[in-house]
C-alpha cells in the first residue's frame, strides 16, 4: 500500500508540473468513467495523447529516470482501462491502441536505465498495440526502436533484419524525412553486421531531409 501511495503521488505530480491542474484532472476522470462502462470516444483519445507527449517532455527535459514510475503506473492503470472500454467507433477504439503505443515510452527510460530485457518486453508489448490499432508505420517505428536496441547488446544478426523490415514496412508511406531515419537505421545496423559496403549505399540512398 506504500508502494501504491507513492506512484499515485508521483503521477499526479509529474503531471501538474507541465499540465493544467484541470487538464490532469480531466485525464484521471476520463478514465474512471471508462472503469464503469461509459462509452469512450475521440476526446479520450486526445487525452490521452496530450498524456504521453507531456512524458516524452519530461523525458528530453530531466532524463528518462525521471517520473518513470509515474509514467508506468499511468499505464498500467489510465491508458489500461480505457483500451479496454467500450467504443463509439472502431475508429476511435485504433487510435487509442495507438495511443497506448506510447508503452515504447517506458521501454527507452528501462534502456536508459540499463535494464535491457525489460526494455524489450515494453517494446514488444508496445509493438503488439501498433498491429492491433493498424494505423500505418506505427509497427514499423516499433521495430525501428528495436532495432536500435539490439545493437546495444552487440547482436547484429537480430536488429538487421528488424531494421531491413522497417524500412521495407514505410517505403513510399511516409514523408522523405521519416523514410530517412528508418534508412540510416538501417545502414548502421548493416555496419554493425560487417556489410559496410551495404551500409554506405543505403545511407548514401536514404532521402534528403528538405
Amino acid at each position: 500500500m506504500v508502494r501504491r501511495h507513492f506512484l499515485s503521488g508521483a503521477a499526479y505530480s509529474v503531471a501538474a508540473a507541465v499540465l493544467p491542474l484541470e487538464h490532469v484532472t480531466d485525464i484521471a476522470s476520463r478514465a474512471a468513467k471508462a472503469r464503469t462502462g461509459a462509452v469512450v470516444g475521440h476526446a479520450d483519445v486526445a487525452a490521452v495523447r496530450d498524456m504521453v507527449a507531456m512524458f516524452a517532455v519530461m523525458d528530453e527535459r530531466h532524463g528518462g529516470q525521471h517520473g518513470r514510475s509515474a509514467l508506468v503506473q499511468y499505464l498500467m492503470s489510465d491508458v489500461a482501462a480505457l483500451c479496454r472500454s467500450r467504443f463509439s467507433s472502431e475508429d476511435d477504439h485504433r487510435h487509442m491502441l495507438s495511443a497506448a503505443v506510447g508503452v515504447h515510452q517506458a521501454g527507452w527510460r528501462a534502456y536508459d536505465g540499463g535494464e535491457q530485457g525489460l526494455a524489450q518486453r515494453y517494446y514488444l508489448q508496445s509493438y503488439a498495440l501498433a498491429r492491433e490499432s493498424r494505423i500505418t508505420g506505427h509497427d514499423a517505428f516499433v521495430m525501428r526502436t528495436m532495432s536500435q536496441q539490439g545493437m546495444k547488446p552487440h547482436r547484429p544478426e537480430h536488429c538487421l533484419t528488424l531494421a531491413a523490415s522497417a524500412v521495407d514496412k514505410v517505403h513510399g508511406r511516409v514523408d522523405t524525412q521519416t523514410e530517412a531515419l528508418f534508412a540510416v537505421t538501417h545502414a548502421h545496423a548493416l555496419a554493425k553486421a560487417g556489410q559496410r559496403q551495404e551500409a554506405v549505399r543505403e545511407a548514401e540512398r536514404a532521402p534528403a531531409a528538405p
